[in-house]
């Protein structure tokens, strides 16, 4: 037994010869026979569209499950950039003066860090270096 979801006739069920396949459209001996009763007009039309809307959620799962792929992406690279701020912000002057070295800044509540300083805490980074640690993140 067969079913069928054409517009038409949505969830009918049906039986045809064995030799004919719907798969590929082989028609067989044609003989075909209804199992289920015609339905009625707005049984069709809503189950249509309750077809229509199951196939609007499966996209739209489809779209949100690609979005929750890239935001664990981007978050895997956030982490892994964190534990290279981590190692920058712990490395004191070692830290910074790499940072010196390339011509970016690291600041805490707006105050400059100097090679000579030795402050620890939550740090504001330049945007440069964020945009590089992420680039080399990508790139390992």
């Amino acid at each position: 037994m067969l079913t069928s979801w054409t517009t038409d006739n949505p969830g009918r069920k049906f039986l045809t010869c064995k030799f004919s396949d719907v798969h590929t459209g082989r028609k067989g001996c044609g003989w075909f026979y209804w199992v289920d009763p015609d339905v009625v007009e707005w049984q069709r039309v809503v189950t249509n569209e309750l077809v229509v809307e199951k196939r609007l959620l499966k996209t739209e799962l489809r779209i949100m499950m690609t979005e929750l792929q890239k935001l664990e992406d981007d978050k895997a690279l956030l982490v892994a950039a964190n534990v290279r701020l981590e190692r920058i912000c712990n490395g004191g002057v070692a830290g910074m003066k790499g940072a010196e070295d390339k011509g970016q800044t690291i600041s805490h509540s707006g105050v400059m860090f100097e090679a000579d300083e030795l402050m620890f805490g939550w740090m504001d980074l330049d945007a440069d270096l964020l945009s590089d640690l992420v680039a080399d993140l990508r790139s390992d």
